[in-house]
């Protein structure tokens, strides 16, 4: 349902988060303890743009290079297969194992993933896979992976320009309680362990661009990621999910706005570069429909509208109004905003608007309600996914990526706030990139981890 005041899109989540991962699950199979080479180098994958809701990057599988999301809300690798009916859509790049000499069928065994925009039915196999092109030093033989011959994932048809997802979550082997069912009664997958775990990755950084129109982003790998945390520009979150980037949030407040306290003692925050916007819990609307209200819909009074200030114990963050406010056609007069949504012929006949623009998920933790911190969060700090440390080392971020101090404010939200935090990165001043952000709807894609 959509909300009269914005485009919010709600979710209904099946599974419960931050939650630790089964102790039995460590009884597993390995394909290969160690990486298949040593991996001791500085890389880098470019994730292309479209229309600021989906980042994809290249995989190669079997010596064929995909563009794939590389998803820090999920953990094992699916690719579109050969063998894919229409759900599919048509015009995708598809892995074919019969184009690779490396491939081995794992007795044919299929399994069901379910995402927060739904299900998947899939072949389990292994092959080598690379992160990024032919020739990348981060390669691993008799990896295992799932060839997905149907789906239910609107967004993954013909509105989208990837081919597979690749699980980023901290854990080093995917949680028994996050294993897909098969097809074979009483057989559970096994605990398969994450690329990165296989390839020795540490530690990885994420970061989207924002100096034009449907800027790249990036996925960076090696030792110049790993010592990152050590520069002064950067603060350290402690990560406290057990299974996904998750930290706990203490406050969520935009200065001038009248709404009811948030994270009260706390909530639980998952950073997730696999979801397109920031969601929210319900107790969020009052916030929601102020910012929303505040927001004028010639988009004139972008620089002047609140930040959104997020608490971290002793830590603020704060995002810019151009982290929540988006640009999208306007619904004609008396059209409703959900039927405006879903049709994509009325968008293409209007004119764009601005809209605070949030997803909306009601689902719990130890922690309180559940936050997503998704594209917009990684457009504004240059992040580090530290696995071994389970921390998140952030740092403000220009609009081409660059790190840029601490020290520096927003002066269209108005400068530093007074704070007793031990540490504060107001928004980063804005630059090229500045205006609000353009969206495309039709591929917007909802967290991945449900």
């Amino acid at each position: 349902h959509i909300d009269a005041m914005a485009p919010i899109v709600r979710l209904s989540l099946s599974s419960l988060l931050l939650l630790p991962a089964d102790a039995s699950s460590l009884n597993l199979r390995r394909q290969s303890d160690a990486p298949s080479t040593s991996h001791n180098e500085d890389y880098e994958v470019r994730l292309n743009n479209k229309h600021n809701v989906q980042y994809a990057g290249e995989l190669t599988a079997g010596g064929q290079t995909l563009p794939v999301v590389y998803d820090t809300g999920s953990f094992e690798v699916l690719l579109l297969s050969s063998h894919c009916d229409l759900t599919c859509g048509v015009g995708h790049k598809v892995y074919d194992e019969h184009k690779s000499k490396t491939f081995k069928m794992d007795n044919g065994v299929k399994a069901y993933h379910r995402f927060g925009s739904g299900p998947t039915e899939s072949t389990r196999g292994f092959d080598t896979l690379q992160i990024g092109e032919v020739g990348s030093p981060y390669i691993m033989a008799q990896a295992p992976f799932f060839q997905v011959w149907r789906h239910g994932i609107h967004p993954w048809r013909d509105s989208t320009f990837f081919s597979g997802i690749v699980g980023m979550a901290h854990p080093d082997i995917v949680p028994r309680n996050m294993r897909a069912p098969t097809t074979v009664k009483d057989k559970q997958l096994p605990g398969d362990p994450l690329l990165l775990t296989s390839l020795g990755i540490k530690s990885f950084a994420i970061c989207l661009r924002r100096s034009a129109p449907d800027a790249p982003g990036m996925l960076a790998i090696g030792p110049k990621v790993e010592s990152r945390k050590d520069e002064p520009a950067f603060i350290s979150l402690p990560v406290v999910g057990k299974m996904h980037w998750g930290l706990k949030m203490t406050n969520v407040t935009a200065p001038g706005v009248d709404a009811e306290p948030l994270c009260n003692p706390s909530c639980g925050a998952i950073v997730d570069s696999g979801t397109s916007l920031i969601a929210v819990p319900p107790s969020a609307a009052k916030l929601v429909a102020a910012l929303d209200k505040a927001v004028a819909r010639d988009c004139s009074n972008l620089n002047s509208l609140p930040v959104l200030r997020l608490d971290f114990d002793s830590t603020v963050v704060e995002l810019p109004p151009q982290a929540y406010v988006l640009q999208i056609g306007s619904p004609p007069g008396g059209t409703d905003m959900q039927d405006f949504l879903a049709d994509s012929e009325v968008r293409r006949a209007v004119r764009e608007r601005c809209y605070s623009a949030f997803m909306t998920i009601d689902k719990k933790s130890q922690f309180g309600d559940v936050w997503i911190l998704g594209m917009p969060f990684l457009r504004y700090f240059y992040t580090v996914f530290d696995r071994p440390a389970k921390k998140i080392h952030i740092a403000r971020a220009g609009p081409d990526c660059e790190i840029l101090p601490k020290a520096s404010t927003f002066a269209a939200a108005g400068g530093l706030m007074n704070s007793s935090a031990a540490a504060h990165l107001p928004a980063p001043l804005l630059g090229a990139g500045g205006g609000p952000q353009r969206v495309g709807l039709d591929g917007l894609l909802r967290p991945g981890w449900a």
